[in-house]
């Protein structure tokens, strides 16, 4: 009796472990990802465009890093597995760094989502915006750098270092003009 219930355990790990590295899951969760900063971004721009800073801040803390913050840390620990295979970093077990990367993204979300919330002065967001940014275009130049090995190790493509590039960009702006007021 006691074997197959060991027998049953074990199956139902390895199905729970075949389905979670599935890379769908975090392709759809990068997806809502890019959706959530695409948001604050084209939002971000649209006050700013109209010199409207702390709608700025507000889009920009409240979704392309609270919203993206939160979201990558489902995708990079939650579904780390998954995530893994979509990045083909799948190394057939637990990635800790990767979970700790996930970590870090929750943070900097939670903290840009208590800020947004709690109606911090323009400053407090635009210094956790500016901090975000700066973690994002030195992701950016990693991915850049990758492009160009010649064994090209899990490096990212052209359009997404160009998207991570204008997104970094937009993050300094946004947080560089909020702390100068």
């Amino acid at each position: 009796m006691q074997k197959v219930f060991q027998l049953r355990i074990r199956k139902l790990y390895r199905r729970e472990r075949m389905a979670t590295a599935n890379p769908i899951y975090s392709m759809w969760l990068m997806r809502a990802t890019y959706l959530a900063g695409g948001i604050g971004l084209f939002f971000g721009l649209n006050a700013l465009s109209k010199g409207d800073l702390l709608g700025a801040v507000d889009w920009t803390g409240g979704l392309a890093v609270g919203g993206t913050g939160v979201l990558s840390f489902i995708r990079h620990s939650l579904f780390h597995r998954s995530d893994a295979a979509r990045m083909n970093w799948d190394i057939g077990r637990r990635n800790d760094f990767q979970i700790q990367v996930g970590l870090a993204n929750l943070a900097w979300g939670l903290i840009a989502l208590l800020g947004f919330w709690c109606n911090w002065s323009v400053q407090s967001q635009g210094a956790v915006i500016l901090v975000f940014g700066l973690y994002v275009a030195l992701a950016m130049l990693q991915h850049l750098m990758q492009l160009f090995l010649p064994s090209n190790q899990g490096g990212g493509q052209y359009i997404s270092v160009l998207i991570t590039c204008a997104y970094s960009v937009y993050l300094l702006k946004v947080g560089v003009a909020a702390i100068s007021i």
